[in-house]
């Protein structure tokens, strides 16, 4: 299956370091203005280890760890979509900071991991650029472009920051990482937050 040939992947020194410089980037960027206590050492470091979950576990459980470790440090939401062996875009991980939240996160992994084609994930896709949604309106949530079953989970969850950034693979990008901020937390976006998601990713090339 195209999926599995797409995670199939070693990780080499090289590859682990970059992950490590990634988190580095960040960290010294915060020093030199203002340290965030969500990015300190310790968060920094278990991002450095990702890489040894794809070592250890099979690629799918890889990815749903991967998914709740960049929760809450990077996002209230966080999803990890990957080409399937028919080219079409599927949700193999969902996390979400809110617990009540759970039967929603299964619902999207297991029920309905299909990408609706409306999505920002897919623009992702289909442009490979990063999408960047700021202070979205609650309508945003109801478009009439989105399916009646991708609307039905917008209006849930209600996203009002969004972040997609591509995923690559050989030289194309074959998944996207989604995070959203609700205003359950309050946050947004930073400038860090995207470097870092960005230097992080660039880390991730799969062979």
């Amino acid at each position: 299956m195209l999926l599995e040939v797409v995670c199939q992947r070693v990780y080499t020194n090289s590859m682990v370091s970059a992950i490590g410089r990634a988190g580095g980037f960040i960290l010294n960027n915060h020093r030199r203005n203002h340290m965030d206590e969500r990015w300190n050492a310790a968060q920094t470091r278990l991002l450095a280890d990702v890489g040894v979950l794809f070592v250890s576990l099979n690629q799918l459980e890889a990815f749903q760890q991967v998914a709740r470790r960049l929760v809450p440090l990077l996002g209230d939401w966080c999803a990890i979509i990957i080409r399937d062996e028919h080219q079409q875009a599927r949700r193999v991980a969902v996390a979400c900071a809110d617990p009540r939240q759970q039967p929603l996160v299964d619902q999207l992994v297991q029920t309905d991991p299909l990408v609706d084609p409306a999505s920002a994930p897919a623009q992702v896709l289909r442009s490979g650029q990063l999408v960047l949604l700021d202070d979205l309106p609650d309508e945003y949530s109801a478009r009439p472009a989105f399916s009646p079953a991708y609307r039905a989970v917008m209006m849930q969850v209600r996203p009002r920051h969004l972040l997609c950034v591509p995923m690559r693979a050989r030289d194309q990008v074959n998944g996207v990482l989604v995070l959203n901020f609700t205003d359950a937390s309050g946050r947004r976006f930073t400038q860090d937050d995207i470097e870092f998601a960005r230097n992080w990713l660039s880390a991730w090339r799969w062979r």
